[in-house]
């Protein structure tokens, strides 16, 4: 999968996606108008998601049992998690993270750690996270 982490300022993330028994760097973050939206999960459903995200009054997409997916989203207003309900759910924390290193980066985030710091400590115990660390900031 993925880690993404989020303040009330900024968001990580890794850029290592597992493909089978092989892996590549892509992009996790995304300016979405005045939000940043970070993504972990499977590609289809992904794309699905920023489609309908984009153009809110589209099509609500339909995901397969086999397809899922966490977002965070980064507004002036506040973050949210989203996940296949396609529901924004208010985090009322003053960060959270989400993919497979989450609870790795929630736990150095504990310790006081930078974002950048809890994704670089997930990608040493977390076999799919990895690579370097991109940020966008609101």
């Amino acid at each position: 999968m993925t880690t993404i982490v989020a303040t009330r300022h900024m968001m990580a993330a890794d850029s290592k996606t597992v493909v089978g028994e092989s892996w590549f760097y892509s992009r996790k973050l995304y300016r979405v108008g005045r939000a940043i939206v970070g993504v972990a999960g499977d590609s289809r459903a992904i794309e699905a998601f920023l489609g309908w995200y984009r153009k809110p009054r589209s099509k609500r997409p339909e995901f397969k049992d086999s397809e899922s997916f966490a977002a965070l989203v980064l507004t002036p207003e506040g973050l949210y998690h989203v996940d296949e309900s396609l529901t924004l759910d208010p985090v009322h924390d003053d960060y959270f993270a989400v993919g497979s290193g989450a609870v790795a980066a929630l736990v150095a985030m504990d310790c006081g750690l930078s974002p950048v710091e809890a994704i670089e400590a997930a990608s040493r115990r977390d076999l799919n996270t990895g690579g370097r660390v991109e940020t966008m900031e609101l």
